[in-house]
């Protein structure tokens, strides 16, 4: 939507229009309905900042928000109404969450905490360094037990 002051309109009232493409029409808006202000911080679940995560509201994808070195972010277009919000992080689980905004609560505060993708240390599909680690001594000791009996040979005169 396009947004701009209607010069015989009250200063507290904007016009709305759709971008080329969309149905046609026209109507009036408040002002108050395009600064509602949703804010937060982005943490791990024992508190720690996540800085440089991305926020982006659902059908908005080309305008991502990015969390500060506090993990602070800041969505200050938004108008009234249900909006779903998806907040990823490398190396974290996405995560996703509704929001109502209303006209009555101009500024509203969620936090998201994302969970680590591998808690263990492990890979993206959770196995951790010690199941390699295992993996390769069994592979060791299979290759020592087979050269151990194909190379000894037995003393001969028994």
């Amino acid at each position: 939507m396009y947004y701009f002051e209607a010069e015989d309109q009250p200063p507290s009232s904007n016009i709305a229009f759709d971008p080329p493409g969309a149905p046609q029409f026209a109507y009036f808006t408040d002002v108050a309905e395009l600064n509602l202000t949703l804010w937060g911080y982005v943490r791990t679940p024992s508190g720690k900042a996540i800085e440089g995560a991305s926020v982006v509201v659902e059908g908005h994808e080309d305008l991502v928000v990015r969390s500060d070195a506090e993990g602070r972010y800041e969505i200050d277009w938004l108008t009234k109404g249900w909006w779903t919000i998806i907040v990823t992080a490398k190396g974290y689980t996405d995560a996703e969450f509704d929001v109502v905004m209303t006209l009555e609560q101009e500024t509203k505060r969620h936090d998201v905490k994302l969970e680590p993708k591998d808690a263990d240390g492990g890979d993206d599909e959770g196995r951790s360094l010690m199941f390699y680690l295992a993996v390769v001594l069994i592979i060791a000791s299979i290759i020592i037990v087979v050269y151990a009996f194909t190379t000894y040979r037995a003393p001969k005169g028994r």
